[in-house]
């Protein structure tokens, strides 16, 4: 008899179980332009035949949040759009922070969550990041929970949104943004605050004058070359990254795709055997679509590839005096740690690709910390076509992008990598335009493991992200 209930509770609990995995992984399209949650919740029951119960009163003066969390992004107040997601994923995404949502037969019910103050609950940090002087928001910072990889990045308008657990609240986070002093703040700090407006403060540079020799510079890249292999990650290691792409048409925002990522990095400097699998990932475009819609091959794998130090890049590398002039720029902090900047330049003798910028050399490890430099565009005019049908010139203008490096317990890791490409178009009738993409690759997690998850949905180098 005890088999028996036993057996017939369990089969409750696994029937449960099915029943809410398959309502919430339903798959759906769906958008919104007027910021209404009761609305887009309606538009999801007559799409997926779902049905949400919930008192409207939790949700009449609640619109759909503005954020980025891991996966989550920012939406813009015109539009939500979400292709091909599942329920649950636009759920989280759009329901405020004190609601929830669980299954009930053929419905899902939202609720108001209650105070738990189990450790592994669920809190999330929402806010915007803003220049203390021009009171202009900052897009793409960097927050991240310190002595962790857990991290986001903020949209295009400073927007933020990290979610994290109850036994994160005695930890604290630093936003960072180039240029600017890094700010730290307790996670409790920020939960307290709710809506959160973080200011950071533009560096005003004071640098001692230091004079160093060109025998010393040249000393300061021979050691980063030479510390590589005890300073870096050599492991094979999976990372958790979230990847992101943004497009711009003439500095209007036009679309956006990003995704959770797994990726196998291979042992030694060989990245020809990285791997790359797409967890989850979202789309999300503007009103009007343009005409001409660039789209970018490889993705994150263009980014893995950056993490120049473990590839030996000729500026990085022990051969970079041959290539490359240098000149020491001074003193500088990254993640509170005193760095020498070192600035170079391609030699003219010296065919494309041309590269100018800076690095940061770690005082103490003598490791490459932060990059930051910039390739001169080619003068090759390509050729497209557009869908019209007709011939477009497409050339490059701005090639710019940043490596940054985290120090955790000894080890240099790979922590986030920003690029920002522009490229001219010009139509057969002599119009002009200016498409930029920005791309992002933020490291979340280090997991030790050294296999892609079983039956993972690989994304190959010869991918398009965007269709992918």
């Amino acid at each position: 008899m005890f088999k028996k209930i036993m057996l017939i509770v369990l089969s409750l609990c696994v029937n449960t179980t099915f029943a809410q995995m398959s309502l919430t992984s339903k798959k759906v399209s769906v958008y919104t332009r007027d910021n209404d949650i009761c609305a887009l919740l309606d538009r999801i029951s007559t799409k997926s035949g779902v049905n949400f119960t919930y008192n409207s009163d939790l949700l009449r003066n609640s619109n759909i949040t503005n954020g980025l969390s891991n996966l989550k992004y920012s939406v813009p107040t015109e539009t939500y759009r979400c292709s091909d997601c599942e329920i649950s994923d636009v759920l989280d995404d759009v329901l405020p922070q004190n609601l929830a949502y669980t299954i009930a037969g053929n419905n899902i019910v939202i609720y108001e969550r209650q105070n738990v103050n189990n450790e592994n609950s669920k809190i999330t940090i929402s806010g915007n990041i803003y220049d203390s002087q021009k009171k202009e928001p900052l897009p793409f910072a960097t927050i991240s929970l310190n002595n962790s990889f857990i991290g986001t990045i903020s949209d295009e308008n400073g927007n933020f949104k990290l979610s994290l657990i109850r036994k994160n609240l005695d930890d604290s986070l630093t936003i960072s943004y180039l240029g600017y002093y890094n700010q730290t703040i307790s996670v409790k700090q920020l939960v307290e605050n709710g809506k959160n407006k973080v200011v950071l403060e533009p560096k005003t540079y004071c640098l001692p004058q230091v004079v160093v020799s060109p025998k010393d510079v040249t000393q300061m890249i021979n050691d980063v070359a030479a510390k590589a292999k005890s300073n870096y990650d050599r492991h094979c290691n999976v990372y958790k990254a979230l990847y992101r792409e943004s497009y711009y048409t003439n500095s209007a925002f036009i679309a956006r795709a990003e995704a959770e990522t797994e990726i196998l990095k291979p042992a030694g400097t060989d990245f020809s055997k990285t791997k790359i699998s797409i967890t989850k990932g979202k789309k999300m475009v503007s009103k009007q679509m343009p005409d001409m819609f660039l789209k970018l091959r490889g993705g994150p794998y263009s980014y893995m590839d950056m993490d120049f130090v473990n590839r030996s890049k000729e500026f990085a590398g022990p051969n970079g005096t041959k290539y490359y002039d240098y000149y020491y720029a001074g003193i500088d902090t990254v993640d509170s740690r005193q760095c020498n900047v070192v600035e170079f330049s391609k030699k003219e003798k010296y065919a494309l690709p041309k590269y100018n910028g800076k690095m940061f050399i770690d005082c103490k490890t003598k490791a490459l910390a932060k990059l930051e430099f910039s390739e001169i565009p080619d003068s090759i005019v390509r050729q497209a076509k557009n869908k019209s049908g007709d011939t477009i010139a497409i050339n490059f203008v701005k090639l710019s992008y940043i490596v940054n490096y985290k120090f955790v317990d000894g080890i240099w890791y790979l922590q986030n990598c920003i690029g920002t490409e522009t490229r001219k178009i010009t139509e057969k009738n002599g119009d002009e335009n200016y498409i930029t993409s920005i791309s992002q690759l933020l490291i979340t997690e280090i997991t030790g493991r050294k296999s892609l998850q079983k039956n993972a949905k690989l994304f190959s180098r010869k991918d398009i992200f965007w269709d992918f």
